[in-house]
């Protein structure tokens, strides 16, 4: 009997950070050099240049990775699918906010893909709890080991600090329904209701 064998971890949909294949069908793909950073590199009051850059940007097909592209980049300079610098500030700030966990496993399955801030927090803090080195993690972020040994202290604190907070002791838990309402409940407990 023949069996199919299947990817454990499907493709997720995310660019990576080394593919630029979609510039070759953008409608800027061959423009002069000196052109096309005068287009889409202008002077803030250049609005002629703008406008000309949004109009070769209007109809591209690639837009939207573009965008990708410049958010991933964290590229602030130069006009980027139509936007200028100051069009695309909020989303950077957006960005650099995101905490997206299939970017975060996409990474550490072994996708090279950008990832914000907090998202790289996560990942030390998950590479952390799978017991992976600091060099490891160290070359997969592409930092030095002394800092990685620090952000992964860090992260273990956090980890054992969350373990605690869910940890409640069984009297604390045996005399919860008996508490007043107005009574702060234990750490870790919720209020689920109940069934009908």
């Amino acid at each position: 009997m023949r069996t199919i064998t299947t990817h454990a971890n499907p493709t997720t949909g995310l660019r990576g950070v080394n593919e630029h294949h979609w510039r070759k069908r953008a409608a800027c793909y061959g423009m002069d050099a000196k052109l096309a950073d005068a287009l889409f590199f202008p002077t803030p009051r250049d609005l002629r240049a703008i406008d000309q850059a949004r109009a070769i940007c209007g109809p591209c097909p690639v837009r939207q990775a573009c965008f990708d592209a410049a958010m991933d980049s964290g590229s602030s300079h130069g006009i980027w699918a139509g936007l200028t610098e100051h069009e695309r500030a909020s989303w950077h700030e957006k960005t650099r906010a995101r905490l997206d966990d299939n970017r975060v496993h996409a990474f550490l399955d072994g996708r090279a893909v950008a990832l914000s801030p907090k998202e790289r927090k996560a990942v030390v803090r998950i590479a952390c709890q799978r017991g992976w080195d600091a060099e490891r993690i160290g070359y997969l972020l592409g930092h030095n080991l002394e800092y990685t040994q620090k952000l992964m202290r860090v992260a273990e604190d956090e980890i054992a600090r969350a373990k605690n907070a869910t940890d409640t002791p069984p009297e604390a838990a045996a005399n919860f329904n008996d508490a007043p309402r107005d009574q702060e409940r234990p750490a870790g407990l919720r209020n689920f209701g109940t069934a009908a």
